[in-house]
């Protein structure tokens, strides 16, 4: 099983405190789906310009199928690493553990929940 997606997030930062939200499109062996994450996230360690930091996503959204579209529920769990380009420009690579779970889905084609393993790799542009 595997797939790809782009994401779009706003994040906040206060301290070491991170909340954002945002949507995200993907295909995966199940056709498209179409997610509305919100993360919460802390800072761990952090110097001048490279940061750590811990995610956690909570992502409602839906698998857009045919015959019938189904939603689908998503939990991520990620650890962030950002390196700090220049003052408005970061790049950051995340890795952490995704539990998907679609009861409508998973009657009809696929199991009712998948574990998977995800890679990210990120621009963030500050403002």
């Amino acid at each position: 099983y595997n797939g790809s997606s782009i994401t779009g997030m706003l994040l906040r930062r206060s301290g070491s405190f991170i909340l954002g939200a945002g949507i995200e499109a993907g295909y995966n062996y199940t056709g498209f789906n179409l997610l509305f994450p919100l993360r919460t996230g802390v800072t761990v360690a952090g110097k001048e310009n490279l940061s750590v930091s811990t995610n956690l996503d909570l992502m409602p959204g839906l698998i857009l199928g045919r015959p019938a579209s189904y939603f689908l529920l998503a939990a991520e769990m990620s650890a962030e690493v950002s390196w700090k380009i220049s003052r408005r420009l970061a790049l950051s690579l995340s890795v952490g553990p995704r539990y998907t779970l679609s009861p409508g889905y998973g009657a009809a084609v696929s199991p009712l929940g998948l574990l998977d393993l995800t890679v990210g790799i990120s621009a963030v542009v500050r403002r």
